[in-house]
């Protein structure tokens, strides 16, 4: 649970990265605290669109584009669920030293899996605003094939 609690943080800083000192700035708002509500509004303070979207890049026809972005259909990790899953980790890595039933056991491996489904469609290939002004990044990380990630960006006014 430590790691998802860990993945759901970087993805939390992914739209600061680019920029030393907002990434800076960002680290040291959330250091120290454990509540993902209060570590979510710090980091929409920064920037509102913080958290990266789950995209699809289809063939086009449009001269000089081999692709365009689309919107998926399929479940992905959204902010909210994000959210629901580090409350998630707390419970387990903050609950006190008692034995877990198998019941319990079985419900928290469901949600792992769930996690897991969720993250790998979000970071098959994303977009993310960066800046918060509508400069993306797409990164494509290839998880179907042995291709090395790629990042793409682009600019929406």
């Amino acid at each position: 649970m430590l790691d998802v609690r860990m993945t759901i943080e970087e993805l939390m800083l992914l739209s600061v990265s680019a920029h030393k000192d907002v990434a800076e700035g960002a680290v040291q708002a959330i250091r120290g605290k454990y509540r993902a509500d209060y570590k979510m509004r710090k980091m929409k303070e920064l920037n509102p669109n913080f958290f990266p979207d789950a995209i699809d890049v289809v063939p086009t026809d449009e001269p000089g584009m081999a692709g365009k972005f689309k919107s998926v259909d399929e479940p992905y990790l959204t902010e909210e669920q994000a959210k629901k899953f580090y409350h998630l980790s707390d419970n387990v890595l903050h609950a006190s030293p008692v034995f877990m039933s198998v019941e319990a056991f079985d419900q928290h491996v469901s949600e792992l899996k769930s996690f897991l489904r969720l993250s790998e469609r979000l970071l098959r290939t994303f977009e993310i605003d960066i800046s918060g002004a509508g400069f993306n990044v797409m990164g494509h990380l290839h998880l179907d094939s042995d291709a090395l990630p790629m990042v793409v960006e682009a600019h929406f006014a």
